[in-house]
């Protein structure tokens, strides 16, 4: 046997075994879905520990900062009167939780994350829970490589979001908010800008379901546009961009 008929044959024994191991990995999703799901519902399950719990007055600090690599983060009403905030993860992740300056800083020390295949490619690290009193009026800086950002509760101050890969929802804000996301949508319930405010993503859509009193600047490089209600006299901009995707915006 030649040279070039040995390499031709190992070619096709290795092309042979590639062929039955994609084969065994097709057959372990088609007949073991539910051993695989139940697996990954468990690796989600070690992210559900409770690594981080405090809280704090708000007499102690001025503004509020997030800094994390991969992080939801959750804002809901605090029935107390205190900012407190809970941060869920795997048994091994670190947490910051400190005031400087004035400055409540919130910081992931190390995380874990996983991701969940059998449904959809989502990565889940830390969920961070900060509890905030009706009328929280601090500055808040959010930074969020990967995650969503949600607010729960009503907030009418200084907003800066940026999230490299991840949605944010709100169901009001108010004061001057400036939202940017790569990769994401961007979804509230009630916008009321005091001040000239933007929402921002390269791939996605934006939808503000109700907006008063406020001039509408919208543009959308591929997708589509419906603005409604946009008051022309205002002294109030909501600027709203995409480069990628559709802009919905109404007045009611």
């Amino acid at each position: 046997m030649n040279k070039s008929k040995k390499i031709i044959i190992a070619l096709i024994a290795v092309l042979t075994a590639v062929a039955l191991f994609l084969l065994g990995v097709m057959s372990l999703f088609i007949a073991g879905g539910d051993k695989l799901e139940d697996m990954l519902d468990k690796r989600e399950d070690d992210l559900k520990t409770v690594v981080f719990q405090k809280e704090y007055s708000i007499n102690d600090f001025q503004k509020m900062k997030i800094d994390c690599g991969c992080a939801d983060v959750t804002f809901k009403p605090s029935q107390n009167g205190n900012v407190g905030v809970t941060v869920f993860g795997a048994n091994d992740n670190k947490f910051s939780g400190e005031i400087k300056n004035e400055t409540l800083e919130l910081n992931e020390i190390y995380g874990k994350a996983t991701f969940r295949w059998a449904r959809a490619i989502k990565f889940k690290g830390l969920h961070i829970v900060v509890k905030i009193p009706q009328g929280f009026d601090f500055p808040v800086d959010i930074n969020v490589n990967y995650g969503d950002i949600d607010f729960e509760t009503e907030y009418n101050s200084l907003l800066n979001v940026q999230i490299s890969t991840g949605d944010f929802e709100a169901i009001s804000l108010g004061g001057k908010f400036d939202i940017s996301t790569n990769t994401g949508d961007i979804s509230i319930k009630n916008a009321k800008p005091y001040e000239n405010s933007s929402l921002k993503t390269d791939t996605g859509d934006i939808e503000v379901d109700n907006v008063l009193n406020t001039k509408i600047i919208s543009e959308a490089d591929t997708g589509n546009e419906d603005v409604n209600g946009s008051d022309d006299s205002s002294g109030v901009t909501l600027t709203v961009t995409t480069d990628t995707g559709d802009i919905e915006v109404n007045d009611n």
